[in-house]
């Protein structure tokens, strides 16, 4: 019995924190609405004020909710986003629980995959906008990295894609033209290419050198700070 540990109680604050987080996540509350006045809560849980505002600390905490102050203030849900994702790699990788190496070698797998599926699911359409948009000017080089992600329609990996990319560049903010929208600036008419033709293999390829050339630059910096 010894394994075992005292039960405590749970404070009310955390079970009416625990009630309006799944009401949000069920979508109860949409993003943009706002959430019963503290008035309401404490009238609805029987509680005083206080917790309420523990509760509502806690939503605010866990990025669901802002806070607005004034008559017209109170509790309002945020839209639900891969921001979360980026922030908790961005503490996880810097508070050291994983390393750079391997942060690289997610992003390089994940980017393989995504330059596979786009070519996979590429269309006649999908390649008249990637030709259009692909060496316009610096500004379309987001959009081509954007748009090639998103040809996978697997939000998940895109968001989990875009996540890493933020954490890598983040591994120094005063790093510049340290972002892989630059790499496909010089480096992305193979890959686009590759798309186009459908042509999966190659383009994984592609976007892996392109990748590990991106690496490369963020290696020898990360290596002199």
């Amino acid at each position: 019995m010894r394994d075992f540990k005292p039960v405590g109680h749970i404070k009310a604050s955390t079970n009416i924190y625990a009630q309006l987080r799944t009401a949000i996540l069920d979508g109860r509350y949409a993003a943009g609405q706002k959430l019963p006045s503290e008035s309401e809560l404490i009238s609805y849980f029987n509680v005083s004020r206080t917790t309420i505002r523990e509760a509502i600390k806690g939503l605010e905490a866990s990025g669901l909710v802002d806070i607005k102050r004034g008559a017209m203030g109170g509790a309002f849900v945020k839209p639900i986003g891969f921001e979360r994702v980026e922030s908790a790699c961005n503490d996880l990788f810097f508070s050291g629980k994983f390393s750079f190496y391997e942060l690289q070698y997610a992003l390089l797998l994940i980017g393989q995959m995504i330059a596979r599926q786009a070519a996979h699911n590429c269309t006649s359409e999908d390649a008249k906008i990637l030709q259009q948009f692909a060496f316009e000017n610096k500004k379309s080089c987001q959009f081509l990295a954007e748009k090639i992600a998103n040809l996978t329609h697997n939000r998940f990996l895109i968001g989990l894609f875009q996540s890493l990319v933020q954490v890598t560049s983040g591994v120094k903010k005063q790093h510049q033209s340290n972002a892989i929208s630059a790499h496909l600036d010089y480096q992305g008419s193979n890959l686009v290419n590759a798309i186009i033709q459908r042509d999966e293999s190659m383009a994984e390829m592609e976007m892996s050198q392109i990748l590990r050339s991106y690496f490369d630059e963020l290696t020898l910096f990360n290596n002199e700070i």
